[in-house]
């Protein structure tokens, strides 16, 4: 399709839907709230993704893994929002860190899935489609878990729902004193301003146009050096010589090290400025990139595979102001294999 291999085009129709969830469904939560946006998307992928599992040509497959990316999309924004209006300022390093963490373990998950079950066809079925409605099943049952998540208060007060605001505090503060065994200290008083809603206009006013133009070519190219990596190095091992089930254990031993970065970050992740540790992180991985390219033996790529995704991982659990904390395995769009056999 447009002269790009199967795998290409798949990945390319995943980050399709992701840009459009964002930039297009990206501020639904804002208006209809975050655990309402959180449920919806988390349906909207499942059912795309059982359609996709039930395809059989290859722009089928692609047309509903474009659809379900829309879903993923919306629902990481949503996460982000929820955990960032929920975490205090002095813990909210920390939280993202674990928030990361929880999210990054489905991709080691669906590594070992993958290896396990792409090469085979159990039960006469081939094994990416069993991959495909796992993935389907996971978010199914964080759609259940979620009931008990509350509304985010910030987003309640915005809204003029004091009195739901107030609920929903009060539901967090009596599960945490349930857990810690004794009641909370009165909490500081704030003085907050809120002078209406912001507008998308605002982020090109010259207070915050370079800021803006410098996040959009930083996330550009974070997302190329990250994500495209994390998917182009299965099909780097396959054209070495590797075989699908070779090249997917190389996949396997890479994405271990996925939820250990956000763990390791919340050790400092509060203690020393955003920006500098960005900047480390980001020198590690042009570092390590360089290094990898110089290699062609299975065990060096492996290895600086995985210092790749230590360094690059970390900037993704600084806290960012963009909603429930993602408990699922299987929701992560870039886990998803890339070997797509023709059945």
């Amino acid at each position: 399709m447009f002269g790009l291999t199967d795998q290409a085009t798949f990945a390319a129709a995943t980050f399709a839907g992701l840009f459009i969830g964002t930039i297009v469904f990206g501020s639904v939560a804002d208006r209809f709230g975050r655990r309402s946006i959180f449920t919806f998307s988390l349906l909207w992928y499942t059912i795309a993704s059982v359609a996709m599992g039930l395809q059989h040509t290859n722009v089928g497959v692609d047309l509903w893994r474009l659809i379900a990316g829309i879903g993923i999309g919306v629902e990481l924004v949503t996460i982000d929002a929820y955990v960032s209006e929920l975490a205090p300022g002095h813990l909210r390093g920390r939280a993202f860190g674990i928030n990361q963490a929880v999210q990054f373990v489905a991709i080691p998950v669906l590594a070992l899935i993958c290896w396990i079950l792409v090469p085979r066809s159990p039960l006469g079925i081939a094994g990416w489609r069993w991959v495909v409605f796992l993935g389907a099943v996971g978010a199914v049952a964080v759609w259940i878990i979620r009931r008990s998540i509350p509304e985010s208060p910030r987003w309640l007060a915005q809204q003029g729902r004091l009195q739901e605001a107030n609920d929903a505090i009060a539901l967090i503060e009596r599960r945490v004193e349930k857990e810690i065994g004794h009641s909370l200290a009165a909490p500081p008083k704030v003085i907050e301003r809120v002078e209406g809603k912001g507008r998308f206009s605002e982020i090109w006013q010259p207070a915050y146009r370079k800021r803006t133009l410098m996040l959009i070519v930083f996330n550009f190219f974070q997302t190329i050096g990250f994500y495209g990596f994390g998917n182009w190095v299965p099909a780097l091992l396959a054209s070495m010589g590797s075989t699908v089930t070779s090249s997917l254990r190389y996949s396997f031993i890479i994405a271990v090290v996925y939820p250990i970065g956000p763990l390791l970050c919340t050790g400092i992740a509060d203690k020393f400025e955003r920006k500098w540790q960005i900047v480390a992180a980001a020198i590690g991985t042009a570092t390590f990139g360089l290094l990898f390219t110089q290699h062609t033996s299975s065990a060096w790529l492996i290895t600086f595979g995985i210092l790749i995704t230590l360094t690059h991982i970390r900037p993704n659990c600084f806290p960012r102001a963009s909603g429930p904390v993602q408990l699922v395995l299987f929701i992560r769009g870039a886990a998803f294999p890339l070997f797509l056999p023709a059945s």
